[in-house]
C-alpha cells in the first residue's frame, strides 16, 4: 500500500467534517432568518387585525354618538307636539318623529351587531396575543441557542483547519494535488476502499488484478471508472 494512503484517509475525514460544519454555519442563520420572517408575518397579521378592531371600535363610538343625537332629536320632537298649531305642522312633525324613530332603531341594531363583533374579536385577539408573545419568547431563546451553536461550530472548524494543515504536511505535493482535485470534483469523496473487488465510490466491479495492486503496490491506484484513489480494506474494516 502506498505510504500516503493513511494520511489521505485521515485528511478526507477531516475535510468532509470541515465541509459539513461549514455548511451548518451557513445554514443556521438562514434557518433562523426563515423562522424570524415567518414570525414577523404572523405578527403583521395580528397587528392588522388589531388595527381593524380599532377601526370597528371607532365606528361603534361614532354610531353611539349619532344615537345620542337622534335620541335628543326624538325627545325634542315629542316635546314639540304640544306646541304645534296646524294639522300640516302636526303631519310634518309626525314624519320627523317616525323617521327619527326608525333611524334610532337602525342604529341600535347596528350598535348591538358591532358590539358582538368587538367582543368576539377582542377575545380572539387576546388569545392570539398570548400566542404571539409566547412564540416571540421561544424565537428569542432559539436565536440565542443558534448563536451559541454557530460560535461552537466556528471553534470546531478552526480546530479542524489546524489539524487539516498538520495532516496535509504529511502528504507529498503530487498526492495532495491529486487528492484535492478529486475531492472537489467527486462530491467530497476522493479516496475510497476496494471491497470484494468493487470500488466503493462508484460500485463498479474492478479488474481482478486491481485489488492485488491496491494491496501491494506503492503507487496510487485509481478506479478506471470514477478515477477515485483506491485503498484496500477487508470485511472487518482493516486496511
Amino acid at each position: 500500500m502506498n505510504s500516503q494512503i493513511p494520511y489521505l484517509i485521515d485528511l478526507q475525514k477531516i475535510d468532509q467534517e470541515i465541509v459539513r460544519i461549514s455548511a451548518e454555519i451557513e445554514r443556521l442563520p438562514l434557518e433562523l432568518e426563515k423562522l424570524r420572517n415567518e414570525f414577523l408575518k404572523c405578527k403583521e397579521k395580528f397587528n392588522l387585525r388589531e388595527k381593524e378592531l380599532e377601526n370597528i371600535e371607532k365606528d361603534l363610538r361614532s354610531k353611539e354618538r349619532k344615537l345620542s343625537v337622534k335620541n335628543e332629536e326624538f325627545k325634542r320632537y315629542n316635546e314639540q307636539i304640544y306646541k304645534v298649531k296646524t294639522q300640516k305642522e302636526m303631519e310634518a312633525l309626525n314624519n320627523e318623529i317616525l323617521s327619527t324613530k326608525e333611524e334610532i332603531s337602525r342604529l341600535e341594531d347596528k350598535i348591538i351587531e358591532i358590539m358582538e363583533t368587538v367582543e368576539v374579536s377582542s377575545k380572539e385577539l387576546e388569545i392570539e396575543k398570548k400566542i404571539i408573545n409566547k412564540e416571540e419568547q421561544r424565537l428569542n431563546s432559539l436565536e440565542r441557542e443558534y448563536h451559541r451553536d454557530i460560535e461552537e461550530k466556528k471553534k470546531n472548524l478552526q480546530n479542524l483547519k489546524e489539524t487539516q494543515e498538520t495532516t496535509s504536511k504529511k502528504v507529498n505535493q503530487y498526492s495532495l494535488n491529486l487528492y484535492y482535485k478529486l475531492f472537489k470534483s467527486k462530491n467530497n469523496l476522493a479516496i475510497v476502499p476496494v471491497k470484494n473487488n468493487i470500488c466503493q465510490g462508484c460500485f463498479i466491479a474492478l479488474p481482478p488484478q486491481v485489488e492485488n495492486e491496491v494491496k501491494l503496490t506503492s503507487d496510487l491506484i485509481k478506479c478506471e471508472n470514477c478515477v477515485r484513489i483506491l485503498y484496500w480494506e477487508d470485511e472487518d474494516g482493516n486496511k
